[in-house]
């Protein structure tokens, strides 16, 4: 039986006591959290110090644990990634070489496992420009992910076999599969809430790629049937162990019952006919976006249930009228939801009505779609949500991505409608038919609960023999 010990998270000026979570907070108050966070080191010491366990797990926000633990106590440190290996393939070995142009990064490393995946637009090439750059004479996040992942032990991660092999040969050392499951002082002073807005994901993504580069083994969550030339391919270039805990997916279905408005909403409807779309909680679109992809997802006359997500000021309900408009309410009343805020989406998801999830390629929610049978079309918006489009739309055909304009990222509602026409009504015409079926097969593979309790196995073998 698993202890849980509690942590306590130091005091920080402007800090709210009981603030544990980024969920809710805003851009200044996460980067006042991050402080604490950093503040935990002599806590955290000096528990391990008595616990004295074989290996310690972590992720980005702790990046700083393997010179902490591991040069001064002994203990292996084993980074837990739940990027996907593409993602990681493709912006973080070391045959990405310093100083990446906008070219530079439109084209795949040397060494990249052929695949779909030979190029990125460029308005996806200029979100990860930052990976590169220096602020303030320091290093930049490439430079600090290198010296990450060159220090820990293990590299596991949340992914399974395709790319799996491209990360191995990138990084030579042990890379374990969990399946599709240098240390700046905080400095004083807070962070103008504009810039802190900006930085924030930029500062997440440099903390991981420190703690990869300190880590005795790099665990994903993943499995080499998703991932294996990329997580192969990060083998080689970090030269550490990966080790994989496959996707992690809970096939049970969640516990609670559905709001009765919602349930009485979607019970209206035939099965795996309405289209749910939800882009994520920590995403606020444009308004152009937003009406781009409300009358996108009108056109063809499904019903379907578009949640938003907008800023924490304003009045939502007053908010999406102004936006949409009260003529485009009246048009969709009968057979349109547009909801801003929290809903019960896993239930939802799992309706006999909903038949496709409009989502933005989170690893999470990509696999919580599959086991949910529904039809994937994808509308990433930054970060690994690109290169997980690739990976689920292109190698493994589950999916369908979103057409975009190259140079700027814009979508409109025709890209919006055609997506979904694909998955949706041109269901007996290719590509259609092939996604359907491949879909049908990762779903089955995902709920096959002798193949997912292997990855556990496998995964805990691997790490014990490593101890």
């Amino acid at each position: 039986m698993a202890e849980i010990i509690p942590l306590q998270i130091p005091h920080v000026d402007g800090l709210p006591p009981g603030l544990d979570s980024t969920s809710e907070m805003t851009p200044h108050m996460a980067e006042l959290l991050k402080q604490a966070l950093d503040l935990m080191q002599p806590q955290i010491k000096t528990l391990l110090s008595q616990l004295k366990p074989h290996f310690v797990f972590f992720d980005f926000t702790h990046y700083w644990l393997p010179d902490l633990v591991g040069s001064q106590l002994g203990i292996k440190t084993v980074y837990f990634s739940v990027f996907s290996a593409i993602s990681q393939a493709y912006l973080l070995v070391p045959a990405r070489k310093l100083n990446n142009s906008l070219a530079d990064l439109m084209k795949s490393p040397d060494g990249f496992p052929a695949a779909s995946i030979t190029s990125l637009d460029e308005f996806v090439a200029r979100d990860y420009l930052y990976v590169y750059a220096n602020f303030n004479g320091g290093s930049s996040v490439y430079e600090r992910g290198l010296q990450g992942i060159g220090g820990c032990d293990v590299l596991a991660i949340k992914t399974c076999n395709p790319y799996v092999d491209f990360v191995r040969t990138q990084f030579k050392k042990p890379v374990l599969l969990t399946g599709p499951l240098v240390n700046p002082e905080p400095p004083s002073g807070e962070l103008e809430e504009r810039w802190a807005k900006w930085l924030g994901p930029r500062d997440r993504f440099a903390r991981g790629l420190q703690g990869i580069g300190g880590c005795d083994v790099l665990a994903i969550k993943t499995c080499n049937e998703m991932e294996d030339p990329y997580v192969d391919f990060m083998r080689t270039q970090f030269m550490k162990p990966v080790l994989l805990t496959g996707p992690l997916v809970n096939p049970e279905p969640p516990s609670g019952e559905l709001e009765e408005r919602w349930a009485k909403w979607l019970g209206k409807y035939p099965p795996k006919s309405v289209i749910y779309c939800s882009l994520g909680s920590e995403t606020l679109l444009t308004v152009d976006q937003i009406k781009e992809l409300a009358i996108g997802l009108e056109i063809k006359g499904l019903p379907f249930f578009l949640v938003l997500n907008l800023p924490p000021n304003v009045d939502g309900q007053s908010e999406l009228v102004r936006i949409l408009r009260p003529e485009f309410m009246d048009r969709v009343k009968d057979r349109g939801v547009v909801h801003t805020g929290w809903v019960q989406q896993q239930l939802i998801l799992r309706h006999e009505s909903v038949g496709c999830y409009v989502c933005h390629s989170g690893f999470s929610s990509v696999t919580e779609a599959v086991i949910s049978d529904c039809q994937l079309v994808l509308l990433p918006l930054k970060g690994d949500q690109f290169l997980n489009s690739k990976l689920v739309a292109g190698d493994l055909k589950a999916g369908v991505e979103v057409n975009r304009r190259d140079h700027d990222g814009h979508f409109g509602k025709e890209d919006i409608f055609k997506a979904v026409k694909t998955v949706m009504v041109d269901v007996n015409k290719e590509p259609g038919a092939s996604i359907r079926a491949n879909q049908k097969w990762w779903r089955e593979f995902l709920l096959n609960g002798q193949i997912q309790d292997k990855f556990i196995a496998d995964f805990v073998k691997d790490l014990k023999a490593l101890a």
